[in-house]
């Protein structure tokens, strides 16, 4: 009889958790689906404005639904990536975590000039075809470390972002024009991550040479990196109405039409091919390489959040469902997880890389502006 009932209460055990996936599944694809029809009607309103024409207090209110959206991604992006870093690297030693860390760095930067040269691919072969002239912009990569170290105050850190630009200044010299380079650091009103990202890692380390007389603190941060994916998840049912009102007053607000569908058509269509050849060409490439397992079982539980990076065009925002898709269903080591994926999503710049590579091809050529080896060298 206690067979019985044990193997009933394990039968009912088991239809729970695959009623919990079914419904989460149809969660999913129903949040898909309301994206899908909120860009569509985003884009119908919006056309429809511009031919009919509304106040200018009327659009001031619809862009306010969409604002606040944005507001709220930027919003998760302080507590996911801290208390994230600061509770895997806590629950883990100190000396695996620096081999982990050195690892992990290899691999982003290995990924990342991967996903440049194919961004620049990609756009060179299916990017519009025009030449002329190339401007550089003049950066470091010394000045953009020393940003990190600017502000003086940790508050300031979550507020203003500073960092250290260069001009050229043009004067008269005995009646001759002289060049005069000048640099200053400049703030800005937005989070400086990296810095974030910084001071993450080292509460961390400290944490985990100081288990036990700082056990209470890595609790709190443990709870909070918890909480995080609940509210990554009430905020995904707000994405539809964000995207539906940005989308509808973002093409209000375009002048020239043509020109907007152009780079439009063509940015799309370079970067959603190169999208597809680094996700899931490259990816899972590296993933047999490194595993020798076949990559389809990986891909698919990594599925839902590379979707909801994607629709809301920000990797922090997709941490939580990361890290939950690959602790519950990839079954990951959680301590190592809770500390790669946050330092990736703001260390890997292989997606914006991708991007930046393509778009900035796409741009110069609709422009008319030529690009040699040494520009494509300078972007990659």
């Amino acid at each position: 009889m206690a067979m019985v009932e044990a193997k009933a209460g394990g039968g009912g055990r088991h239809g729970s958790e695959e009623e919990g996936g079914s419904l989460f599944r149809m969660s999913e694809n129903s949040l898909n689906l309301c994206l899908i029809g909120a860009v569509v009607g985003g884009m119908t309103l919006g056309w429809h404005i511009r031919n009919h024409g509304v106040s200018g207090r009327l659009l001031q209110l619809m862009d306010f639904p969409g604002e606040l959206y944005m507001r709220m991604l930027e919003c998760l992006a302080m507590p996911v990536v801290t208390s994230s870093i600061v509770a895997g690297l806590g629950s883990v030693d100190i000396l695996l975590a620096g081999h982990i860390g050195l690892v992990a760095m290899l691999y982003f930067v290995l990924i990342t000039v991967m996903a440049s040269a194919i961004g620049i691919g990609v756009a060179m072969v299916l990017g519009p075809q025009r030449e002329a002239c190339w401007r550089r912009q003049r950066l470091t990569q010394v000045d953009g470390f020393l940003d990190l170290l600017r502000p003086s105050r940790l508050g300031q850190t979550l507020q203003h972002l500073y960092y250290f630009v260069w001009y050229t200044r043009l004067h008269s010299l005995w009646n001759t024009l002289a060049d005069e380079v000048l640099f200053k650091v400049v703030s800005e009103s937005r989070a400086n991550v990296l810095g974030l990202l910084s001071v993450s890692v080292m509460l961390g380390a400290v944490l985990s040479v100081t288990v036990s007389e700082s056990d209470a603190l890595l609790n709190l941060f443990v709870g909070l990196s918890n909480a995080t994916v609940t509210v990554s998840h009430l905020t995904a049912w707000f994405s539809p109405v964000g995207v539906f009102f940005l989308v509808a007053t973002r093409l209000t607000q375009l002048h020239d039409m043509d020109r907007a569908y152009g780079v439009a058509r063509s940015f799309f269509h370079v970067t959603l091919v190169g999208l597809a050849a680094y996700g899931l060409g490259l990816l899972p490439a590296l993933y047999v390489l490194a595993t020798r397992q076949d990559p389809r079982g990986f891909l698919r539980f990594t599925l839902a959040p590379a979707m909801k990076a994607f629709r809301s065009a920000s990797r922090t925002v997709s941490v939580p469902d990361t890290i939950e898709a690959l602790e519950d269903l990839a079954c990951l080591e959680p301590r190592i997880v809770r500390f790669v994926i946050p330092v990736g999503a703001n260390v890997s710049m292989s997606g914006t890389a991708l991007v930046a590579a393509a778009t900035a091809l796409v741009l110069a050529r609709l422009d008319g502006l030529e690009v040699g080896l040494e520009e494509l060298l300078i972007i990659g």
